[in-house]
């Protein structure tokens, strides 16, 4: 009997660029990934990018059996674009549906490429509009979180952050050690890495419930035509 191959696509929307990844889904082995260099194409180009992976690898549609989306928090309307793709896909139920907490993943592949860190704390911000900031903290040693994401001024910020606490993301880039520089945004590849350790804990969701992790109210912004 021919056994095939089931695969599981990652889908990462939640920040500037658009980014995909597949990976076997037996095991967690990352196949390639794909990501777009091009700012805010995420609705133009997440179904062409998918389609051009499946093409690469002689993939059919039923054959990815799991979908990691990356949850947020992040931008509003690429969380949108990106559960969206992830929820109708799964609808018909063949495909399980897993959402992948985008801080989460990040601390995850940190701690598994950098395993003796000296700090106590680790901390993730990302810069939401504004002076705002989402903000989450967790425990260098063993990447428990201390806390949920909260939003916080950058007031608020600067006097949480101490000699303690290694800090990745948008603040103060200049003053970060480069050796967490990778780890500053999220990437297919991280969601990817959690998403398989969450499949295989039976960590899905149903694609009539699911939603994105967005942790603060959209706020809409208008152009105005010159007169």
């Amino acid at each position: 009997m021919i056994i095939e191959t089931s695969y599981m696509l990652a889908i990462d929307t939640v920040g500037h660029y658009c980014g995909i990844a597949l990976s076997n889904a037996q095991d967690g082995s990352l196949i390639k990934k794909y990501v777009l260099k091009e700012s805010n194409m995420h609705d133009a180009m997440l179904a062409e990018m998918v389609r051009k992976a499946l093409i690469d690898h002689a993939i059919e549609p039923y054959h990815i059996t799991a979908i990691a989306v990356s949850a947020g928090p992040g931008s509003f309307t690429g969380l949108r674009i990106g559960m969206s793709f992830a929820k109708g896909w799964c609808a018909d139920g063949k495909t399980l549906l897993i959402s992948v907490p985008t801080f989460d993943a990040m601390i995850h592949s940190l701690k598994n490429k950098n395993r003796n860190l000296m700090q106590e704390t680790l901390c993730i911000a990302k810069l939401s509009h504004g002076n705002q900031w989402f903000v989450q903290t967790f425990d260098a040693k063993s990447g428990v979180k201390h806390n949920e994401v909260s939003i916080v001024s950058t007031t608020e910020l600067d006097m949480s952050i101490n000699d303690a606490t290694i800090v990745i993301g948008d603040y103060k880039l200049e003053q970060q050690d480069s050796i967490y520089a990778e780890f500053n945004n999220s990437d297919p590849e991280f969601i990817s890495q959690l998403g398989y350790i969450m499949l295989q804990r039976g960590e899905t969701i149903s694609p009539i419930t699911a939603d994105s992790e967005y942790h603060a109210a959209f706020i809409p912004t208008f152009q105005t035509s010159a007169s």
